[in-house]
């Protein structure tokens, strides 16, 4: 399994957008953004989403990775709703 999760991870390019509906800890998501890959990364178990924050932190990935815990549906929901403006 990890031979796979590296060979999709090769797949995306710096500056591209991975949105992981269900990332559990990461295993696609953290490496991902290691390689420069902007990451929406979803979990709807408190504890994966927890440990994914982690991860994500741990690997210094950080800054490219935006967590959530949320239903599937709702997190792309969440990531295709247009933005309000405020005052707009």
């Amino acid at each position: 399994l990890e031979a796979e999760h590296r060979r999709v991870v090769e797949l995306i390019k710096p500056g591209e957008v991975l949105c992981d509906a269900m990332a559990g800890v990461g295993p696609f998501a953290v490496p991902a953004a290691r390689a420069g890959v902007r990451v929406y990364a979803n979990d709807l178990n408190p504890q994966c989403a927890h440990y994914l924050r982690v991860n994500a932190h741990g690997s210094k990935a950080k800054h490219m990775v935006k967590c959530y815990n949320l239903d599937a549906r709702a997190f792309i929901r969440s990531l295709l709703r247009p933005k309000v403006e405020p005052g707009a």
